[in-house]
């Protein structure tokens, strides 16, 4: 979620306690449906856009690879993410997460960020019953980290691969707890609505019948749009508004 994820944990903090209250379905070990992450390569374009001149500004490319190997005798997911900043080329994230194939709960997640000046920072987590830590290694830039956990938690790094598990259908509202790896916020339950399907069209003229999943903090001026694609279950276009900005992620096609 980052580098924006403190105004998503800000905005998630102030959810009301009554709309998840409401009928919703809450997402538990072994309800995504895995069968929908597929394997594969995904690559976004990332930027942001003053809702007032339309200027963009923040470019950035983000690449996501997806693969199935054997940890420990079972089978896991592992998503790897790299980050480039068009603006200042030196700057980039390399995020590398563990998930179980069966259930998607984190296991294991470490992020390698760089800035422009080259200094860097390495962060590791091991994900464990009851608990979250670091490893035992001096070197980690969050050494020493730990946080217990009342119950399991999903990766908010991992938020679009595990959006396209959900068991999408339009009217449904789901709350799914998420945590961000070293965040201070600890992991609760957030709401996303699908409140309807949509048709977007490809820079190639494809038709895309799209699910919308939408999350808003009306005290906050804030809202977040992901479109899913039905066919492929991929998300091909987020869009976040916030403070007379919007944050836009774009599926690239080759």
């Amino acid at each position: 979620m980052k580098p924006f994820s403190r105004l998503a944990v800000a905005c998630a903090m102030m959810l009301c306690s009554a709309q998840l209250s409401a009928q919703v379905d809450t997402i538990r070990v072994g309800q995504l449906l895995p069968q929908y992450l597929k394997p594969g390569n995904t690559k976004y374009l990332v930027y942001m856009e003053d809702s007032t001149s339309g200027a963009k500004i923040g470019a950035s490319i983000w690449e996501r690879t997806t693969n199935i190997e054997e940890v420990n005798g079972k089978k896991a997911f592992v998503v790897k993410q790299h980050w480039y900043n068009i603006d200042t080329m030196n700057s980039q994230r390399i995020i590398v997460s563990y998930c179980d194939a069966k259930t998607f709960l984190p296991i294991y997640h470490e992020a390698i960020s760089q800035n422009k000046k080259g200094v860097g920072r390495t962060e590791k987590f091991e994900f464990t019953p009851g608990k979250i830590a670091a490893p035992n290694d001096e070197k980690l830039t969050n050494k020493g980290f730990t946080l217990n956990t009342s119950e399991p938690t999903f990766n908010w790094e991992l938020d679009m691969e595990t959006f396209v598990q959900l068991p999408l259908k339009v009217g449904k509202t789901f709350a799914v707890n998420f945590y961000h790896p070293g965040s201070p916020q600890k992991p609760q339950f957030y709401l996303y609505n699908v409140p309807a399907e949509e048709t977007l069209t490809s820079t190639q003229g494809t038709k895309l019948r799209c699910w919308k999943l939408t999350t808003a903090m009306p005290q906050m001026k804030y809202t977040c749009t992901w479109w899913i694609d039905q066919k492929t279950r991929t998300v091909v276009k987020m869009e976040e508004a916030f403070s007379g900005k919007y944050r836009y992620k774009l599926l690239m096609s080759i």
